[in-house]
């Protein structure tokens, strides 16, 4: 769980002119209110992911138009679309959850929860004030009016995720994380993008 900014940086390291549509579903995840079925939705409940995760991606249509999926000319359904980003979103915490977030709990020990959350706050918003590409695609989120499905919230659900989220972030002016500074996000981004487009390569 990196915090919203980082997904969409991480959408953005893959597919950088993708759509709006792609962009909200790589957050809709976290749109899911209860911790438990958070756990459940995102596969946290699991020993292992990976095979969840692989299940998942096989159960999608692959004639999207990532450059390493794409078999089709026709503009892609944008349920598809939304269903890709909510995939990398699960890739995305998965990954971060196994290195980032791993280390903190070791670090931190009991309590650790707080002090997580709120690095990630100044992360987040550092990202946001710092990217010239943030307030748009944010603005663009909040316009998408037909998306997938999402398991564990309603649509309505993901569209307050998304308009919360984003007057947040214009009303949070934070310093940058000395936990999770820019340099460490931009790297982690570009690094899931390449490991997910290989990834999705072999499951195909």
């Amino acid at each position: 769980m990196p915090g919203l900014m980082v997904h969409l940086m991480t959408a953005r390291a893959l597919w950088p002119e993708g759509p709006a549509v792609f962009y909200l579903g790589s957050i809709a995840p976290d749109a899911v209110r209860g911790w438990r079925e958070k756990d459940a939705t995102h596969f946290r409940d699991l020993e292992d992911r990976s095979e969840a995760l692989a299940s998942l991606a096989r159960q999608m249509q692959s004639e999207l138009s990532f450059p390493f999926l794409s078999t089709c000319l026709l503009p892609p359904d944008p349920c598809l679309l939304y269903g890709e980003g909510v995939l990398l979103h699960l890739f995305t915490d998965w990954k971060w959850d196994l290195s980032y977030l791993r280390a903190y709990r070791r670090q931190k020990g009991e309590g650790w929860f707080l002090p997580y959350r709120e690095e990630l706050n100044r992360a987040g918003s550092w990202a946001f004030h710092h990217s010239d590409w943030a307030k748009p695609l944010w603005q663009a989120m909040q316009s998408v009016e037909e998306f997938g499905a999402t398991p564990g919230a309603t649509a309505e659900e993901v569209r307050a995720l998304a308009q919360r989220n984003y007057l947040w972030h214009c009303e949070h002016r934070l310093e940058a994380s000395a936990v999770f500074p820019p340099e460490t996000l931009e790297q982690f981004a570009r690094q899931t993008a390449r490991e997910y487009e290989d990834w999705r390569k072999r499951i195909g």
